[in-house]
């Protein structure tokens, strides 16, 4: 497992996401969320795997989705569930007050929101894992709600 992969991983949805959001005018900045990788220290716990923050800048909305480095070391399924769920996050930081025309229907509780922005766009939905980690390689759905909704 590698940086390498994780950052095709990152890409290649990125450009899915940006291919399904809608065209705004020029002076919308484009989307393109960047990809970090953490400490180890902060995520301390077995499911603090990842997360997604904006800062509103003079030049926009920047948003940044963190990865801890053990994400490096998981399998395909969980990288690409982890990342899916974090791009549903930052496709609802982008488009703000856009979102409910953009994707009508979302529940309220922002994580299953998170889910199901990601579902809708990639096709496919978003399980649980035995450790309660996010993947598309089967499991539970949807997220369990004693981890918060």
């Amino acid at each position: 497992m590698s940086q390498r992969r994780l950052i095709r991983v990152f890409d290649r949805l990125c450009a899915e996401t940006t291919s399904f959001l809608p065209r705004f005018p020029k002076r919308v900045p484009p989307f393109r969320p960047g990809l970090l990788i953490g400490h180890s220290a902060d995520y301390p716990h077995p499911r603090n795997c990842a997360m997604c923050a904006w800062l509103d800048t003079p030049q926009g909305r920047q948003i940044d989705i963190f990865v801890a480095p053990k994400v490096l070391k998981m399998d395909l399924g969980r990288q690409e569930g982890l990342l899916r769920h974090e791009f549903g996050h930052a496709v609802e930081f982008y488009l703000q007050d856009r979102l409910p025309e953009v994707l009508p229907g979302l529940p309220k509780g922002i994580e299953r929101r998170a889910d199901q922005i990601a579902e809708r766009i990639y096709g496919d939905p978003i399980y649980y894992d035995a450790d309660l980690i996010q993947t598309i390689s089967g499991g539970t759905r949807p997220r369990p709600r004693h981890l918060g909704l």
